[in-house]
């Protein structure tokens, strides 16, 4: 069963230390040993400070820096806090991102070629609807040039000559029969 502490004694592992005030306070004495905790507070809070570091501005920075790398082994602390990689899954990420920049400059370049094949095939397909609308509007043209030509024949022929007038064949018949029913009056 543990023993229950006095308030006097320090606590397992705190202020223990070979510098520690309490370790002071039992060689030296309760009052020599405040003065010396006193003077040993006074002297070290000028190492303790901390500076603040001046201001950067970040905005301006475009690259990222990245800390220097430190050799761990495993089971031993880390340095600063944040996510140790094993040099293995390192590795395969470096490979994996070496992988993807050469497959992203494959693409582009595949799908380069497929927009300029594109490009090339609607050109081509442009100047063949280009040269049948030519085509097209050749032969209409064409057509229309027979039909106007056909037309003015035909209106040129169907209109009757002098020779060609109804009232004229009328009025020559009727002379032709008025004058043979008076040639066979006449001779009967």
């Amino acid at each position: 069963m543990a023993r229950a502490r006095s308030p006097q004694e320090p606590r397992e592992g705190v202020g223990t230390g070979a510098g520690s005030p309490a370790t002071l306070s039992r060689l030296v004495g309760p009052s020599t040993g405040a003065a010396v905790g006193l003077l040993a507070c006074i002297l070290t809070s000028r190492a303790d400070a901390q500076t603040a570091p001046a201001p950067t501005d970040t905005r301006s920075e475009t690259s990222l820096t990245l800390p220097e790398p430190v050799l761990l082994t495993r089971g031993t602390p880390a340095p600063f806090t944040g996510q140790l990689i094993l040099q293995v899954d390192l590795l395969r990420w470096a490979m994996r991102i070496e992988d993807l920049d050469h497959r992203l400059e494959l693409d582009v370049r595949t799908e380069r070629e497929r927009c300029d094949v594109r490009l090339e095939l609607e050109r081509a397909r442009t100047s063949a609807a280009d040269e049948r609308a030519a085509l097209r509007d050749g032969l209409y043209r064409e057509r229309l040039a027979e039909l106007t030509e056909a037309l003015a024949s035909a209106r040129r022929s169907s209109e009757r000559q002098w020779f060609e007038s109804p009232v004229l064949w009328f009025a020559a018949g009727a002379v032709v029969a008025v004058g043979a029913a008076l040639g066979l009056a006449a001779a009967f």
